[in-house]
């Protein structure tokens, strides 16, 4: 149903952004140093940076969601349990991983740019 897949969405992006945005946060801090703010170019590579680990880290639990959704209404639509055990006893382990290397790099420079345009407005509107 419209629902498909749900858990399997938030066991990936519950971690995510944990991952992402503690690494951020830390990363952002060290960067900064006693410095007032981080460049732009600072913020972007931060946030990019970061967002490298999390969707790396997570990709098993996009795996399993895309597979849960695209299978959601047919006869093989089974749990997230019966999904991820039937996906590795087919395929192998390392099924968990597919598609790592495009998530990765899509997924950083994208979210590098959000979190830019997020510190940016942000800053702008302690300007005001």
């Amino acid at each position: 149903g419209l629902y498909k897949g749900a858990g399997a969405t938030l066991l990936r992006d519950v971690p995510f952004a944990a991952i992402y945005f503690s690494c951020y946060s830390r990363v952002k801090a060290a960067m900064q140093g006693d410095r007032e703010s981080l460049t732009i170019l600072e913020q972007l590579v931060a946030g990019t940076a970061c967002a490298m680990p999390a969707a790396l880290l997570t990709t098993p639990a996009d795996v399993l969601k895309t597979r849960m959704q695209a299978a959601a209404g047919t006869v093989g639509s089974q749990s997230m349990r019966a999904t991820a055990a039937s996906m590795v006893k087919a395929e192998g382990l390392g099924v968990l991983m597919t598609g790592w290397g495009p998530r990765v790099a899509l997924k950083a420079p994208a979210l590098g740019i959000a979190l830019l345009v997020v510190e940016v407005l942000s800053q702008a509107g302690k300007d005001l």
